[in-house]
């Protein structure tokens, strides 16, 4: 391996060590900002919300965006777009399949949390939806910063990551400093979903 081989390869791990960090920064800020903005029932509401949509996030990617790293160098250059859209594909597919756990969730929730106040029971129920959407529509987005990393793009990769981070942060207390609803903060990650959608495929 040449020296400039090695460099590459240091610089795609120092990115992806950076956007991890940062991103785990933002998300605690994320959540330190709804802790003190919001009541005690609905930071209950809100963290949980959020735990069943990054476990249903997390178990549909199933480790495809790595798969980019594996094969796209073994790919002749005219076949890695499609490649890239196949694997985006079975990202969307999961994303389907995840959503559903979701919705599924959503219809049990009267008996996964029987001890909860009823109302706080019916706001995660109607919510869980929206964030279904939500994973659907991000899921193949989560291609991007490894495909920019794989065609030695490292700097515009870590930009990507940054924002997609920061636009998290927004979308999460954005609508609880304008003082909306929990239930705006769900649409809110849905439409952040939505907007990313497209300009990953750009």
């Amino acid at each position: 391996m040449s020296h400039m081989d090695i460099r590459e390869l240091s610089n795609k791990a120092a990115v992806v060590v950076v956007s991890n960090v940062a991103t785990a920064l933002i998300e605690l800020a994320a959540l330190v900002t709804m802790a003190r903005l919001l009541t005690k029932r609905d930071v209950a509401i809100i963290a949980l919300l959020l735990v069943i949509y990054q476990t249903a996030r997390y178990l549909a990617v199933f480790g495809l965006p790595e798969s980019i790293f594996y094969f796209t160098e073994r790919i002749a250059p005219g076949a890695r777009r499609a490649f890239v859209l196949q694997t985006a594909g079975l990202l969307g597919a999961m994303g389907l399949l995840a959503g559903l756990l979701v919705l599924g969730v959503s219809f049990a929730v009267p008996w996964i949390l029987p001890g909860w106040d009823p109302a706080a029971r019916g706001t995660l129920s109607s919510l869980l939806p929206v964030l279904a959407l939500a994973v659907v529509l991000e899921l193949p987005t989560t291609l991007a910063p490894n495909v920019l990393l794989a065609n030695g793009r490292a700097r515009q990769s870590a930009a990507f990551s940054v924002a997609n981070g920061a636009g998290s942060f927004l979308a999460l207390t954005a609508p609880l400093l304008a003082g909306l609803s929990v239930a705006a903060v769900a649409w809110s990650l849905a439409l952040f979903s939505a907007l990313r959608l497209p300009v990953t495929a750009l």
